[in-house]
């Protein structure tokens, strides 16, 4: 868990969005994550940080109390992280519901950077779907993503994106592709974490996969679409196996999400100023942990 929040922070301070006004985790569960940025968040600039936590459901050992116990007398300038200039706020809401313009104060003089961390399936999508409405105020935004296998057709954001793909002149998809398919492709992805002594040729069944959250199909069900996947790739002569094939899934769907906020949330359409018309062009896929 450290080495995750160490690579999400990481990832902020690549970009030069470590020295913000304001902190949003997305299903935020206990917090801890935004408890850690916001914290070197406001060790970087010296200043007042608000972190905003939005989650659904209450949890115990909150931030909220690490927060509100931290003792100023005790901090120093050179201190990597400032619990006591951090200002926190709890939202309880699902993220289908939230309207993040209640949330947030509508104003482009404060910095504000989006971040979210196991945000499992569809989860991640509703997230992005919540922030259209203050995608004027975003200035960043760090999510990584999980748990694929739980991902659907209809809160998916990347639609449009994969009907594009599938049937250009690179994929040449003659039949139609929609839920069904995306549910072969979403269920393919556990193939991900397959035992590295799989074959390809071999007849697994689901009881082989580690999965990191559990993927709604029956034992009949996991058994088909991994014997489908071997099969794919013993067919096409792949060499990245069953392993690599479901890892491309895992990507493809995460592509979506990336033009999905190219063009909702850092469209330069979208932008009245000259200097930040590049911004869709710095929605890109880093590697996690």
């Amino acid at each position: 868990n450290i080495r995750q929040i160490a690579s999400i922070l990481g990832h902020l301070r690549q970009n030069d969005l470590i020295a913000t006004d304001q902190i949003v985790e997305m299903g935020a569960g206990r917090g801890m994550t935004g408890l850690i940025v916001a914290g070197a968040a406001a060790a970087s600039s010296s200043r007042k940080v608000n972190l905003h936590l939005i989650e659904r459901a209450g949890t115990r050992a909150k931030a909220e109390t690490k927060i509100r116990t931290a003792d100023s007398s005790k901090n120093s300038k050179d201190d990597c992280l400032r619990l006591d200039l951090v200002d926190v706020a709890r939202v309880k809401c699902d993220l289908a519901h939230v309207d993040m313009s209640k949330v947030l104060p509508l104003s482009n003089s404060m910095k504000t950077v989006v971040i979210a961390k196991h945000l499992c399936g569809a989860g991640t999508d509703l997230a992005l779907k919540s922030l259209r409405n203050i995608q004027s105020i975003i200035d960043g935004c760090v999510m990584a993503t999980c748990c694929h296998g739980l991902c659907t057709w209809t809160d998916y954001v990347g639609r449009n994106c994969l009907l594009r793909l599938f049937h250009s002149e690179v994929a040449g998809l003659s039949t139609s592709f929609g839920e069904k398919e995306f549910n072969l492709l979403r269920r393919w992805t556990s193939a991900s974490v397959l035992e590295d002594n799989i074959k390809p040729d071999s007849t697994t069944n689901g009881d082989e996969v580690k999965k990191e959250h559990k993927v709604d199909s029956t034992e009949e069900d996991k058994g088909k679409y991994l014997k489908n996947i071997t099969a794919v790739v013993k067919g096409a002569g792949l060499g990245c196996g069953p392993k690599g094939l479901g890892r491309a899934c895992q990507r493809l769907i995460d592509h979506g999400r990336c033009e999905y906020m190219r063009k909702n949330l850092f469209s330069s359409a979208n932008d009245s100023d000259s200097s930040s018309s590049d911004r869709s062009l710095k929605v890109t896929m880093k590697h996690y942990v």
